[in-house]
């Protein structure tokens, strides 16, 4: 992981002013925003495809909408488990308010809620260490119905699973480090780190991908027999 050149390769692009200037005023709007995730997704592609030019222009902004649409769609489908628990759980403790008593059934309840935490907590940190391999594959257009399989970016993941932890630490430490400044410059500052901080992200995302497949493409195949 190339950690030197994920904090400098923005400044070598000849137009990044321009480029992280629209980034950072599409992230004002939803729609905008969404459009922002798919504009990152083409980043991370283009490192890992090792384009010379990483950072891509706009013209294709309505390609970047579609990506970004895709990713949350995929996202919220992988964290359906997650909703449904909480839901279950806000279900099984309404009926406490017509108990009398409901100490003993919420004792019960709050060892539910202990498991259910571990459980939501591992989960989301597997989603958070798969998203950024996602990105990936549905900037190179894969079809969204292939995937809602996550076992599309699972395959990266395990290939690499170091260099994807490095990018995702990576990644909360300067957005934590970013943010603490943007909002010393208030609204348009935490816009513009967040933006910063995110292709620091998709950038090292791309090189964890374009090792990830260097890694597969060595690993010999065993045959069946």
């Amino acid at each position: 992981m190339d950690l030197e050149h994920a904090f400098t390769f923005i400044w070598k692009d000849e137009n990044w002013s321009k480029k992280l200037g629209i980034a950072t005023i599409l992230m004002f709007t939803v729609i905008g925003s969404i459009a922002v995730i798919g504009w990152i997704a083409e980043l991370a592609k283009r490192v890992a495809h090792h384009k010379a030019q990483p950072i891509p222009d706009w013209e294709e902004l309505v390609d970047y909408f579609r990506i970004g649409l895709r990713y949350l769609g995929i996202t919220v489908i992988w964290s359906f488990p997650v909703i449904v628990v909480i839901i279950g759980m806000a279900i099984l403790i309404a009926p406490t308010t017509l108990m009398d008593d409901p100490s003993q059934f919420l004792a019960v309840v709050w060892i539910l809620n202990i498991c259910i935490f571990i459980f939501v907590f591992f989960y989301l940190v597997g989603i958070v260490l798969l998203t950024p391999a996602l990105w990936v594959l549905l900037a190179e257009g894969k079809p969204f119905n292939e995937l809602i399989n996550p076992t599309h970016a699972w395959t990266l993941l395990k290939s690499n699973f170091g260099g994807y932890l490095i990018a995702t630490l990576v990644g909360w430490l300067i957005t934590a480090i970013l943010s603490s400044f943007g909002l010393l410059a208030c609204v348009v500052g935490v816009f513009f780190a967040s933006v910063l901080s995110q292709m620091v992200v998709a950038f090292l995302t791309g090189q964890a991908t374009a090792q990830a497949r260097s890694n597969i493409a060595s690993t010999p195949t065993i045959p069946l027999i």
